[in-house]
């Protein structure tokens, strides 16, 4: 019982945050039905998610990669790197490395490092089967090796690393529970790195040995940090070791102790050295005031390391030592806000600079140095979870070797910044959730503009349902591509999934005609993908085979498919005059679909634009033609098929639908959008008038039902906005599953209780079938909820796509985000049963 409490209590908490307006009223004689639809998730697409988490310059400064290890294009957090060429004096992306496989949690990049010649990113894979890898590229971004060590699962290898020319330093820190490191030298006539561990002296159960790895400027030393050791009796206060190459062989050389030990000190959990300085940070985990310092260890004449300075931040929690770098003359601590800069003249020699915020110097640069800090010749280059990259230019370069005693001769400016805007995976512009579709616990999104594969090219991102894990509900699973895609295709305009198989297509897609050795321009492609062992495999490619006059017919514009047919639409094709339209029936033959028959409607004509919507619903089938003109000029008109088993084999033309209405004006394009299941067939109109005299676009979707007893289909119910406000194109997208109805109005103007008004913001309303003396098969539709967008606003188009799937409710909204930067999102909503029916 305890479960269900504490379902009603999340459900409550969501009932009062949400968007969605509940309806509760009677219809009719029915039952009442007291609706509650929740707001679950917006979803939006995770390119360059924390971009800037770790970022690195190769020595020579030609070369910098930045990471967004949660970045989702395999999966739920499986990251990204970013890989950037210095050109005339501009940083420009050359590459995105991605993770070798399709699954959650890879956390590819959270480590990232680079010589001249390699570079090394770590792939620990957080909480799963898997060990974690280093995966090493050459500067062209070319994978060349791999590296990765037995029985390290949930060892976090490839957590920390560093680089120096080819020598790589990787910690496991969790390994055999104590935490473990390994330096490997890369072998030029093998091939192949080989590793030595190196020996910890002080060997401790969740110390977390290797929580920091770093070299020196000169490779010859190593430093390994401990931050969650136990030191004489103080639980995590923390401790380092410092190793030196001799002979060829890494060997212990000191171990540096906590002068101020305190519980939860965890000293070394942010690291860095050169030559002649290591710099830890502790305190930094505790959150308290007054215990935030930077511990400094020089090496003296004698060549020992010797504590000389704690640097501090005393009196409030500016989380001072959140980061640090170091080498000979300089020392940058990263607090909140800011910088401190220490300049050192000689051993034990120190000046410090007043702390500064680089966005008091520019609004862009949010937490400057979280990521990564550190020096380059002419920079101070910090980088941030989430905002990229930027480089810090101190307007009198004297000082950058000297100090500065008044700050007036130290002023910094953003010389450069490099952020989500720069990448070639960037959001903006990728209109994210022009189309969407569930099945069961899986979900497809298209983003018909996404530039991977060029210029709208577009791709679709599928996603996972697993309830309530840190505040989601729905993953990336996997990001898609057309193998061929290229600029213009649009893959991803319309999408459908079943079970384990999506369909996706690319309508403006140009098909190779072998007859005529040229593109088929516009033609159009529908790609279908089959999840194998949990990775989603594209398996077929479909078109037309009609050649050069498949011309501009937009194939795949419009389709629906289940296990055993597919219905693809190409609502431009002219067999039966120009733009007349036909739909394409396939079937599935267990390993593929196979073409059947072309379906064109017995009275098709010129301009009817045919199978500009397609829903298939076991063996019958609507679809629009939504400029057909009779009864009108645009009014349009749907056909119900029915597929019949031999002799006739085939689809056959049932019914034509048109809307009964007391006004029917032209270009109310009836069957722009439909959907079908069991004996309910519902059509959208989204220009259809309320009046004889008004063009204001308001929109209706008309509901028919089967008449057993005749087999036609009859109209029962008329559905608008309860608003019926103006241009709000009401019917622009429908999904019907049972006894639930989706209805999208994409351009309804959103009203806060300010009364401010968000024109096109999109809303969605959702129904239910109200059956009349338990009987389905009498009844109507009932309004459940009226749903926005989380947080609504101006031509966001929520509602351009709606999908429903039992309790699951998904719709799109593809224009969030400014003009002409549309990056979009979408909106997961919830019907919940125990509300809806009060137990």
């Amino acid at each position: 019982m305890s479960k269900y409490i504490i379902y009603i209590f999340v459900g409550l908490c969501l009932l009062n945050s949400s968007k969605a307006k509940a309806i509760d009223e009677q219809n009719g004689t029915g039952k009442l039905f007291n609706q509650a639809v929740f707001h679950g998730q917006t979803i939006s697409v995770a390119e360059g998610q924390n971009l800037g988490n770790r970022s690195a310059i190769n020595p020579s400064q030609t070369h910098m990669v930045i990471s967004s290890p949660t970045e989702e294009t395999k999966g739920y957090n499986s990251g990204a790197v970013y890989l950037f060429e210095k050109v005339n004096g501009e940083w420009q992306e050359i590459s995105r490395l991605l993770p070798p496989w399709q699954k959650q949690n890879l956390y590819f990049g959270i480590s990232v490092a680079i010589s001249d010649t390699w570079i090394a990113v770590g792939m620990p894979v957080l909480g799963g089967p898997w060990g974690g890898q280093v995966l090493i590229y050459d500067l062209n971004g070319q994978l060349v090796n791999v590296i990765s060590e037995g029985n390290t699962v949930d060892a976090e290898f490839g957590f920390e690393l560093d680089i120096y020319q080819d020598s790589i330093i990787v910690s496991a820190k969790k390994a055999n529970l104590t935490g473990r490191v390994w330096i490997y030298q890369y072998n030029e006539s093998s091939q192949i790195w080989q590793g030595q561990e190196l020996i910890n002296p002080m060997p401790q159960n969740f110390a977390e040995f290797g929580t920091q790895v770093k070299f020196n400027q000169t490779g010859n030393l190593a430093l390994v940090t401990a931050s969650f050791h136990d030191f004489n009796g103080v639980n995590n206060a923390g401790i380092a070791h410092l190793y030196s190459l001799s002979n060829g062989t890494w060997q212990h050389l000191t171990t540096l102790e906590p002068s101020l030990p305190f519980t939860n000190g965890n000293l070394g959990y942010k690291a860095d050295f050169s030559s002649e300085v290591i710099a830890l940070n502790q305190g930094f985990l505790t959150g308290a005031t007054n215990d935030d310092m930077v511990f400094i260890y020089e090496k003296d004449v004698n060549d020992d390391w010797v504590q000389t300075e704690v640097f501090h931040e005393f009196g409030y929690d500016a989380r001072y030592g959140f980061n640090v770098s170091v080498d000979d003359t300089k020392l940058v601590v990263v607090q909140n806000p800011g910088v401190q800069i220490n300049y050192r003249s000689g051993y034990n020699q120190w000046t410090h600079q007043e702390a500064f915020d680089p966005n008091s110097i520019d609004s862009s640069v949010n937490s400057f140095g979280s990521g990564s800090v550190f020096f380059t010749d002419d920079f101070l280059v910090g980088s941030s979870f989430a905002n990229g990259v930027t480089f810090l230019e101190q307007l009198n370069n004297l000082n950058l070797s000297g100090g500065c005693s008044n700050p007036v001769f130290c002023q910094w400016h953003v010389q450069d910044r490099v952020d989500r805007s720069d990448i070639s995976d960037s959001r903006i512009g990728d209109q994210f959730g022009v189309s969407v579709d569930v099945s069961g616990d899986m979900a497809v999104i298209g983003v018909y503009a996404d530039d991977d594969k060029g210029e709208n090219a577009g791709a679709v991102y599928v996603y996972r349902y697993q309830p309530f894990i840190n505040g989601n509900q729905w993953f990336t699973v996997s990001k898609l591509y057309a193998s061929d895609g290229k600029s213009g295709d649009q893959f991803g305009r319309h999408v459908a999934i079943d079970e384990d198989r999506i369909l996706i297509g690319a309508y403006l897609d140009d098909v190779f005609s072998n007859d005529t050795n040229t593109d088929v321009v516009e033609a159009g492609s529908v790609y279908v993908f089959e999840n194998v062992n949990e990775q989603w495999i594209e398996t077929q490619k479909i078109h037309s085979e009609e050649g050069t006059d498949g011309t501009d017919d937009r194939f795949g514009f419009a389709f629906d498919f289940n296990q055993s047919r597919l219905l693809v639409g190409a609502y431009q094709d002219d067999e039966n005059g120009q733009n007349s339209g036909a739909v394409y029936a396939y079937v599935w033959t267990g390993s593929q679909y196979v073409f059947t028959e072309k379906i064109m409607p017995m009275d098709g004509q010129v301009g009817d634009g045919f199978g500009y919507s397609v829903s298939l619903d076991g063996n019958k089938a609507i679809i629009g033609a939504y400029l057909a003109d009779a009864p009108g000029l645009n009014v349009g008109a749907a056909y119900i098929y029915n597929w019949l088993i031999p002799p006739i084999n085939g689809w056959i033309e049932q019914d034509k639908l048109l809307p009964s209405s007391a006004v029917v004006n032209s270009d109310t394009v009836f069957g722009a959008a439909v959907s079908i299941s069991n004996d309910i067939a519902v059509v959208g109109a989204p220009k259809h008038e309320l009046s004889p005299i008004n063009d204001v676009d308001r929109g209706t979707v008309f509901v028919f039902q089967k008449d057993t007893q005749s087999n036609t289909w009859d109209q029962i119910q008329a559905l608008s906005a309860n608003d019926n406000q103006d241009s709000a194109q009401f019917g622009r997208s429908v999904s019907l599953e049972g006894n639930r109805l989706l209805v999208g109005a994409w351009l309804h103007d959103f009203i806060n209780p300010n009364n401010n008004v968000f024109i096109d913001a999109g809303s969605a309303f959702f129904y239910r079938w109200n059956p009349i003396g338990g009987d389905f098969q009498t009844g109507g539709w009932q309004l459940g909820a009226e749903l926005t967008a989380a947080f609504p606003t101006q031509q966001s188009v929520f509602g351009h796509a709606v999908a429903v799937s039992e309790e699951k409710l998904l719709i799109g909204a593809h224009r969030t985000g400014s003009t002409n930067f549309y990056f979009g999102n979408a909106e997961y909503f919830v019907d919940d049963m125990i509300f809806a029916t009060g137990f």
